[in-house]
């Protein structure tokens, strides 16, 4: 789809997901969760995808996305 338009955004509007406690606090935390298959919010999981990818990610819902480790993995 990049190739096809100018900007793609990921609009993340689901109004339920588990909450994820205790929170991702690094880039490590981050890595090895996600190399252990461990269980994810869905939308932490867009987010993901939409920063690997270099796209706007934009959360429209209540979610715990924007833990430090997922924040310091965009930067």
């Amino acid at each position: 789809m990049k190739k096809r338009v100018d900007k793609v955004v990921v609009l993340w509007t689901a109004n339920t997901e588990m909450f994820l406690l205790p929170q991702i606090d690094t880039l490590d935390d981050l890595k090895q969760r996600v190399e252990r298959s461990s269980s994810l919010p869905s939308s932490v999981l867009f987010c993901l995808a939409a920063i690997e990818e270099g796209v706007l990610y934009l959360n429209g819902s209540p979610q715990n996305t924007f833990h430090p480790g997922v924040v310091e993995y965009a930067k």
